[in-house]
C-alpha cells in the first residue's frame, strides 16, 4: 500500500470516528435537554394550573368565572408561562374563553383619581416584526456597566389614547438613560431621545370612529410576555399556538372524546396543525356545585432548534480535535515513512558502496594471487604477496566499520563518567608512531568531564583523529581544544568543499570522493551516529589554516 492510500485510510477513520463519536453526544446531549425541557414545561403548566384553580374558589359568593377574571391578571399567567412559550386558554363550562395568554405588551398607567391600571397593545397590529424586535431588544436590555457615559438602560414609551384599557397608539418610541456625575458619590441617570419606530400603514390609528377615554402621552412599557425560547409571543409561532389553544371547537371535541371513552383528566393529546405538531394538554375541574371550567395548555418545543449553538459548539470543538489528532497521526506516519524510504535508500547506498569498496581489493588480491600460481615473474612474488595481505588489511577495515556501524544502530548507552582529556590522549597513543612519520605536531588544552558511554564515545574520538591524520599536510599540526561543553579537533591543510560539510557524516561519503584514498568513508557516519544517541550536536567547519570537526555536550 503506498503512502496516498495509508494517509486517505488515516482521513476515513478519522472521520468515520469524528462522526460516529460526536453523534453519539449529540444524541445524548439532545435527550437530555429534551427531557429538561419536558419536565420544567410540566411543573410550570402545574404551578398554573394549580393557581388558577386556587383563584376560582377565592370568593365562595362568586362563580368560578367570576373569580378567575377578578383575581388573575393576564400579565401573572403570561409570565408563569414564559419558558417555552407555553400558551394557555381558560374556558368555562360552556366553553367560553375566560382568559387567555396574549402576545399584548403591558404598562402601568395612572388614572385621574391617582390610582393606577394597567392598558395593553397589541403591537403586531401598529409595527412590522423587525421593529417588533427591536423595541423588545431596548427594553430587555441589560448591562453592569457603571462608567459614566454609557447606556444603563431604555424605556419604551407611546402616546396616543386609550379605548378602556386597549392603547390606541399616535407613536412608539424609546428613550435611553446615560450614566451621569451627581453632585454626591452615587451616580444619575440623563434621558436623551433614542428612536421612533415607524406604525405600519394600515394601523388602526384613531380616526374618530372609537370611543376614547382620554388622550395620554408617554405610556412607559413595563412589561413584555416575553419566552425564553420562543421569543416574544406577538411573533408569529406564538400567535399560530395560541390561535390553536383557543380555539373553542377543539375543546369541545377531546371533551366529548374523553366522556365517551371514559378517560380521566390531565392526560396530553397530541394535535396537528398547518403541519406544525403542538403538544396539548387538557385539565378539567369542578367545584362542589358541579360548576366546571376547563384549562388548556399548548406549545412546541424544538429540542434541536434550542439546542443549535451547542451542538455547532460541540461539532466544531470536535472536528478541531480530530482534525488535529489525524493531522498529527499522518504526519507522524509520513516522517516514519520518509524516514523508512531514507534508510531504505541508505541501506541500498551502502550496499553498493560496500560491493564497490570490497570489489576493488578483491580484484587485486585475486590478479595478484593468479600470477603467483601461475608463476609469473617470480622476482615480484614477494611483491605480490605483500600486496595481498595489504588489501586483506583494507578488507578487514571495511568489515570492521560496517561491524561498529551495526553495533552502534543496536547498542544501548551504558553511562559513565569520561575524561575527555584522558580519553583523547588514549587514542592518540596509538597513532603517535603514524603522527611522527608524517612530522605531524600535535597539541591538546582543556578537560573536562563528561557522563557518556565511554566505549562510544573514544570511537568519536577515535574517528576524529584518524580523519585529522588522513587529511593532514606531512609536518602539518592537529590541535584538541576541550572546554566545559566542547570537544574540538583541528588539522592544518585544505579545506572541505563548503556544500560537502553537511554530506561528510553521511556514510560513505568522502570530502574528495576518492574511495580509494585514505579511510573508508564511514568513520564520521559512525561518529554521528553515536553524538545522535547521547543527544550531542556536533559539527565541521572551514577555519583560515585548516579544518575541524566538533561536537558540544547539552
Amino acid at each position: 500500500m503506498n503512502d496516498k492510500n495509508i494517509y486517505k485510510r488515516i482521513a476515513m477513520i478519522f472521520i468515520a470516528i469524528y462522526i460516529s463519536i460526536t453523534s453519539v453526544v449529540s444524541a445524548a446531549l439532545l435527550i437530555s435537554r429534551q427531557s429538561t425541557a419536558e419536565n420544567q414545561i410540566r411543573g410550570r403548566m402545574s404551578i398554573a394550573d394549580l393557581a388558577i384553580q386556587q383563584q376560582s374558589l377565592a370568593d365562595s359568593s362568586k362563580s368560578i368565572e367570576e373569580n378567575i377574571r377578578q383575581n388573575f391578571r393576564v400579565e401573572t399567567l403570561n409570565s408563569m408561562l414564559s419558558y417555552c412559550g407555553i400558551e394557555a386558554a381558560v374556558f368555562d363550562k360552556n366553553y367560553d374563553l375566560i382568559i387567555s395568554t396574549t402576545g399584548d405588551w403591558s404598562a402601568l398607567h395612572e388614572n385621574e383619581d391617582g390610582t393606577m391600571k394597567t392598558v395593553f397593545i397589541s403591537p403586531a397590529d401598529y409595527l412590522e416584526k423587525e421593529y417588533i424586535d427591536k423595541a423588545a431588544d431596548k427594553v430587555l436590555f441589560t448591562t453592569s456597566s457603571s462608567d459614566i457615559g454609557d447606556i444603563s438602560q431604555y424605556k419604551l414609551k407611546i402616546s396616543g389614547y386609550l379605548n378602556d384599557n386597549r392603547i390606541i397608539p399616535k407613536a412608539i418610541y424609546s428613550e435611553k438613560y446615560i450614566i451621569k456625575k451627581s453632585s454626591s458619590s452615587s451616580i444619575s441617570l440623563r434621558a436623551e431621545p433614542d428612536e421612533t419606530f415607524p406604525l405600519k400603514n394600515n394601523s388602526q390609528i384613531y380616526d374618530g370612529t372609537e370611543t376614547v377615554t382620554e388622550t395620554v402621552n408617554d405610556i412607559g412599557i413595563v412589561s413584555l410576555p416575553y419566552s425564553g425560547y420562543s421569543g416574544l409571543r406577538c411573533d408569529k409561532n406564538q400567535t399560530e399556538i395560541r390561535q390553536f389553544v383557543c380555539d373553542a371547537e377543539r375543546l369541545k371535541r377531546i371533551v366529548s372524546a374523553r366522556a365517551e371513552s371514559g378517560s380521566g383528566i390531565n392526560e396530553q393529546e397530541k394535535e396537528y396543525v398547518q403541519e406544525k405538531e403542538y403538544n396539548y394538554t387538557l385539565s378539567s375541574f369542578q367545584n362542589g356545585e358541579g360548576e366546571s371550567f376547563h384549562i388548556a395548555f399548548a406549545y412546541k418545543y424544538n429540542v434541536l432548534r434550542d439546542s443549535i449553538f451547542l451542538l455547532i459548539i460541540l461539532w466544531s470543538f470536535s472536528f478541531v480535535v480530530f482534525f488535529t489528532a489525524a493531522a498529527i497521526l499522518i504526519s507522524g506516519v509520513r516522517s516514519n515513512s520518509k524516514r523508512r524510504n531514507e534508510l531504505e535508500e541508505k541501506r541500498r547506498y551502502v550496499t553498493y558502496a560496500l560491493a564497490h569498496d570490497l570489489k576493488a581489493p578483491l580484484a587485486v588480491i585475486s590478479g595478484c594471487a593468479q600470477n603467483i600460481h601461475e608463476n609469473i615473474m617470480p622476482e615480484k612474488h614477494k611483491k605480490y604477496i605483500e600486496t595481498i595481505a595489504r588489501q586483506s588489511d583494507k578488507m578487514s577495515d571495511i568489515i570492521t566499520e560496517m561491524l561498529d556501524m551495526a553495533k552502534t544502530d543496536q547498542t544501548k548507552l551504558s553511562l559513565t563518567c569520561l575524561s575527555l582529556r584522558d580519553a583523547a590522549l588514549e587514542v592518540w597513543s596509538e597513532y603517535e608512531v603514524r603522527a611522527q612519520q608524517k612530522n605531524i605536531r600535535f597539541e591538546i588544552s582543556g578537560n573536562t568531564d563528561i557522563r557518556a558511554d565511554r566505549e562510544m564515545i573514544i570511537k568519536v574520538i577515535d574517528n576524529f583523529i584518524i580523519n585529522a591524520i588522513n587529511h593532514v599536510n606531512d609536518g602539518g599540526e592537529i590541535k584538541i581544544n576541550i572546554s566545559d561543553s566542547r570537544f574540538e579537533v583541528f588539522n592544518s591543510g585544505s579545506s572541505v568543499p563548503d556544500e560537502m560539510l553537511s554530506k561528510i557524516w553521511e556514510a560513505y561519503t568522502k570530502a574528495d570522493n576518492a574511495r580509494g584514498s585514505g579511510g573508508t568513508g564511514l568513520g564520521l557516519y559512525i561518529a554521528a551516529s553515536i553524538l545522535d544517541k547521547h543527544g550531542f550536536d556536533y559539527g565541521a567547519a572551514n577555519t583560515e589554516y585548516g579544518f575541524s570537526v566538533w561536537f558540544t555536550m547539552t
